[in-house]
């Protein structure tokens, strides 16, 4: 079993999507993602945050993507969170924890994402395996 076959939870994911390589698959992704929260009772405000760390998981991901490969996101529904998994082919990145505290310079067009992933999150992982890279955030509901 790979690492992308784990589940956080037991069974499989409570949807998924496969994006393409290009940030305008994020929009479909999110009225998916809309359709699918909302259906299951979480607050507008759960909502949000989770369709926020989608994206920018989702940016992340289609940026850094190699042979413009496509990116699975899966999403798991639990009592009090959501799990939120982002998965693309790609060379490791930098997560260490200082990373995701450094300051960011108000001018540059990046470097937010993980912050904002990691200010709506209350856990948020990493891991390299066989050339993919998945990055898990777990969203309390609010």
């Amino acid at each position: 079993m790979t690492l992308a076959e784990t589940t956080p939870m037991n069974g499989g994911p409570d949807f998924k999507v496969v994006l393409g390589p290009d940030l305008g698959a994020l929009a479909t992704m999110r009225r998916e993602a809309t359709e699918r929260l909302g259906a299951h009772g979480l607050t507008p405000e759960t909502v949000d945050a989770v369709l926020l760390v989608l994206s920018e998981l989702g940016a992340n991901a289609i940026q850094r993507t190699q042979r413009r490969a496509s990116v699975l996101v899966r999403v798991w529904l639990g009592d009090t969170t959501v799990i939120a998994e982002v998965e693309n082919v790609g060379s490791p990145f930098d997560d260490r924890p200082a990373h995701a505290e450094q300051q960011v310079d108000s001018d540059s067009e990046g470097g937010r994402g993980l912050v904002i992933v990691r200010a709506l999150s209350s856990e948020v992982t990493m891991k390299h395996h066989d050339g993919r890279c998945i990055v898990r955030a777990v969203v309390p509901f609010r």
